[in-house]
């Protein structure tokens, strides 16, 4: 009996996420690679023109089961102030925002016409609109080289996911930096080193708006501890559970009752000189209110293209918003000794 399209789909997922106490990545590879060629009558010494007359169809399964893994994998890296939602591509993107009032939603932020710049506007009602644009990925592989095993269809649908996670992702950071500029001064902190006494009264005050979270890279992050009254030739003069996840982790999960959450950082290229965001700040907000809304639209969308080289590159391209509503409850701490990193 062959495969059905609900089978196929199900071994697609199975081998980007797969269950290892059950099989092994390379068996959910193969397994795979077997249920195309059942659905599709082809077999591995299929030449490339019987293989072509599928590829539409199973490069369509590919972005049905990237387009459902997408969302998790964004809130999977930055979900404890993130909400996902996708809307129809005949759909306007709109975040309904609640518990709404003069002075709990003032303002919103929203990509502008210049990639990476972003603008403020007034949010004068409950409904939040994320503009969108195209957002493209690209991957060297060929449907061949997938159903001879060279490389794994979870390879292709992992990098497809990474590289939207890290776009979205930029998007997320340049976002934050951006209420900088346009919170409160209340809001804003800075000082050559951690100053946690003001960064105590940045808790209080996103604290006022929900269960406050501490959020940065790690060069800011590392140097956070619950700093006891020791006594100043006492040593070391930070609890044992800090030392402990110091040790274990190289950063306190915990900072006086408030979470604190490592942001990965990525580099920029093989050279490994640079990375690609500024470490120097902390952010604390409530992560209970999600600030940060992305918005896909329509379905995604796999297109070969093929370089004069004669190399063929598989472009992923989905519609893609990010935007902020600042609701007064944005805290930015910046460690001015922190320098590097493009954004």
């Amino acid at each position: 009996m062959a495969i059905t399209r609900t089978e196929l789909l199900a071994c697609m997922k199975g081998a980007i996420n797969p269950d290892f106490s059950k099989f092994t990545q390379a068996q959910a590879d193969a397994a795979v690679i077997a249920g195309i060629l059942d659905m599709f009558g082809l077999t591995t010494e299929s030449s490339y023109r019987e293989i072509n007359v599928h590829k539409a169809e199973i490069f369509a399964l590919i972005e049905e089961v990237i387009d459902e893994q997408l969302p998790k994998a964004i809130e999977d890296v930055i979900g404890g102030f993130v909400e996902t939602k996708t809307f129809a591509r005949d759909a306007e993107p709109i975040f309904e925002i609640k518990k709404i009032g003069k002075a709990r939603a003032r303002m919103s932020i929203v990509e502008g016409a210049r990639g990476g710049v972003y603008k403020a506007r007034r949010l004068d009602n409950r409904n939040f609109q994320v503009d969108v644009k195209v957002e493209t990925v690209g991957a060297y592989v060929t449907l061949e080289e997938i159903l001879l095993g060279t490389v794994s269809l979870a390879e292709l649908m992992a990098n497809i996911r990474d590289g939207f996670v890290e776009r979205i992702y930029i998007k997320t950071v340049q976002a934050l930096r951006t209420a900088k500029a346009i919170a409160p001064a209340a809001n804003i902190e800075s000082g050559n080193g951690l100053n946690f006494a003001a960064i105590d009264n940045l808790i209080r005050i996103a604290g006022a708006y929900g269960d406050p979270i501490i959020m940065g890279f790690r060069s800011t992050v590392s140097q956070i501890f619950n700093g006891t009254n020791f006594a100043a030739n006492t040593y070391p003069n930070i609890s044992s559970k800090d030392a402990d996840e110091i040790r274990d982790r190289g950063v306190v999960t915990i900072y006086k009752g408030t979470p604190v959450v490592e942001l990965p950082n990525y580099l920029v290229d093989e050279t490994n000189a640079e990375f690609i965001f500024k470490e120097g700040d902390l952010f604390i907000l409530p992560g209970d209110a999600k600030p940060v809304k992305v918005a896909f639209k329509g379905d995604l969308h796999i297109e070969e293209t093929k370089h004069p080289s004669g190399s063929m590159e598989q472009n992923a391209h989905r519609m893609v918003g990010v935007g902020l509503y600042l609701a007064n409850n944005i805290c930015v701490y910046t460690d001015e000794d922190v320098t590097g990193g493009q954004y």
